[in-house]
């Protein structure tokens, strides 16, 4: 899924991060930092065995939505990634996850195994869903990987709270020249007709307008500042505002 960096710490030890908390080389070493208690300074960054520098991250993260990103990053041990999986899941920590149809009812959940993954976590619950059909969404914005550690949800954010989405097609797009009442992406400069897309939600896996931006100037070379979303009773001028309503 293009929302996230996964991390390979070596024997085996693996950890998935988000892209928005991580869009510099900084931030991923402060997040991993946060979560795992590495110093910084005790982090070597690796990407096709070349040490990343800033420069290097910023080409990586600009072309994050044609590739699967992958880090290796050498430790002193990567003891320290178990150690704190397992000091957390013994916290007792309880998260939930909302299933808004029919009735919106919440399911607690635990950590239990401290290497769990969302994919077990989807196997536990109860539902007329197919395992493959059923979607968790973080903070209303970003689907989760099904290799995604739960524990490490819990090692990141105070309280976790999911909510269970059933899977969907993907958001269809009209570029064009002018403003209609549909997702719409109003281009002055264009000089086609108008051009159906689709964006595609679940492979990038996040539902924020300003990725959707980020994506439409990285695949048609639009920059998003000439860009306009319009979309019948809602406002999408807002960056931070979500697709979640419409997907």
């Amino acid at each position: 899924m293009k929302n996230n960096i996964k991390v390979d710490f070596g024997d085996d030890v693996t950890s998935i991060f988000l892209w928005h908390k991580t869009d510099t080389l900084r931030k991923l070493k402060e997040c991993i930092n946060k979560r795992f208690n590495v110093p910084i300074n005790d982090q070597i960054i690796k990407h096709e065995n070349i040490i990343v520098d800033e420069e290097l991250f910023s080409a990586i993260f600009r072309n994050r939505f044609n590739r699967n990103v992958v880090f290796k990053v050498e430790i002193p041990d990567p003891v320290i990634i178990k150690g704190r999986r397992a000091w957390i899941s013994k916290q007792n920590r309880v998260g939930e996850i909302v299933v808004p149809d029919p009735d919106k009812i919440a399911i607690q959940f635990q950590i239990g195994d401290p290497e769990r993954l969302v994919l077990d976590l989807k196997r536990d619950i109860k539902s007329a869903l197919p395992v493959e059909r059923r979607l968790f969404l973080l903070n209303n914005c970003f689907i989760l990987d099904d290799g995604y550690v739960i524990a490490d949800l819990f090692l990141d954010f105070e309280d976790v709270l999911l909510t269970m989405l059933d899977s969907k097609e993907n958001i269809q797009l009209i570029l064009s020249k002018w403003a209609i009442p549909l997702v719409d992406i109003l281009i002055p400069r264009i000089d086609c007709e108008d051009l159906l897309i689709e964006y595609p939600l679940h492979e990038i896996g996040d539902m924020r307008i300003s990725v959707l931006k980020d994506w439409i100037e990285a695949r048609f070379h639009i920059p998003v500042e000439e860009q306009e979303l319009h979309c019948e009773d809602h406002n999408l001028r807002c960056p931070a505002a979500s697709l979640e309503y419409k997907w």
